[in-house]
């Protein structure tokens, strides 16, 4: 990711997703929907670290990332959301 390799650091993401037990899906969800954001597709990885939180949903890194895409895409209200959850946490 610190390469802006962005394209090939989701590829390898994606694969890497595929074969992973269940409980580290959540981290790779979240690192994928991080190089999502990078690439500028920030539907992306919104989509990235909702799946990363269906999985686990205490998981701190994805609520305040999607929050910070959120406030990126302007929807202030669901990012103010997920900021308030993650001082929940």
């Amino acid at each position: 990711l610190n390469l802006g390799r962005h394209q090939e650091a989701i590829a390898d993401l994606s694969k890497a997703l595929r074969a992973s037990p269940e409980g580290a899906r959540a981290a790779i969800l979240n690192d994928r929907g991080v190089a999502r954001s990078k690439a500028g597709d920030p539907d992306g990885a919104i989509a990235d670290y909702s799946a990363a939180l269906e999985r686990d949903p205490d998981f701190h890194p994805a609520i305040l990332n999607r929050g910070a895409a959120l406030f990126d895409i302007e929807d202030a209200e669901a990012a103010l959301e997920d900021a308030e959850a993650a001082l929940r946490l």
